[in-house]
Parts: structure tokens; sequence; C-alpha cells
């Protein structure tokens, strides 16, 4: 995958990125693309979902089509992350099993989506800040 900056992704397939402001360089107002939870914020670059819940979504994706996820994220106390669509969990990261709390890891991977939401959220045992999120069809 070729980087292009402000987190705009090409693969050799020409697969287009789908996630809007990826990167959360966009706080708020129009093109921010993200539809926060409660408690949950999208400011300083990162997006940030509170210990015990929260999500950030979009509502991007083709039911049956089959795509291509990247994301970075911390916990400084060690939560887990997990991505879900259409209310059923794809995948599931537990920082603090592979990571000191606090750094930066990052998670890629390939699913079929069943709804056309991209949803990530916080599974429990501490806040966690996400970045660089990229999906593009496989």
């Amino acid at each position: 995958m070729l980087s292009l900056g402000n987190n705009i992704t090409s693969s050799s397939s020409g697969s287009r990125e789908l996630i809007v402001n990826g990167s959360f360089s966009i706080a708020s107002g129009d093109g921010v693309g993200w539809i926060a939870g409660t408690s949950v914020t999208t400011t300083g670059g990162v997006g940030t979902i509170p210990d015990g819940g929260g999500t950030l979504h979009q509502n991007i994706l083709t039911s049956g089509k089959t795509y291509n996820f990247r994301l970075t994220a911390s916990s400084p106390e060690g939560g887990k992350i997990i991505l879900f669509n259409n209310n059923s969990s794809f995948f599931t990261f537990n920082n603090t099993a592979l990571n000191p709390p606090g750094t930066l890891f990052t998670v890629t991977g390939t699913f079929t989506a069943a709804a056309v939401d991209f949803t990530i959220g916080e599974l429990g045992g501490g806040s966690l800040v996400v970045d660089d999120v990229s999906v593009t069809e496989a």
C-alpha cells in the first residue's frame, strides 16, 4: 500500500480510500466524516473513546463486499479495541496482552461487510486513542 499523505492511500489493486478524515485532522464541521457516540471526541488529530464505551463509526460500506482495514491506536490504561459491523464484532485486540499501556500499535485485517457501518469501539479496561484509520475494498 502506498501512502499519499493526509491518510489517503492507494493499493496496487487501485482501491480508493473509503474513510473520510481518517487522520482526524478535521475536528468538527463539514467533512468530519465520523459519527461519534456519547463522550467520544475527535479533536487534537485523534479520536478518543473513553473507558467503558462509546463508538466512532462511518456508514461507508456495501453489504457483501470484502474490505481491508488499518488503524493506529494506543490505550494509556491498557484497554481493548473492538471493530464491528452490523452489531457483530469482526476484530478484537487486547492492548495489554502484547503492548505496554500507552504504546502505539497498528492493526490490520480483512472482513466482509454485512451492513454499511464501520465501527470502532473500546471493550473495557481503559480509554482508547485511534488515528490513521483506513478502509479500502479488497
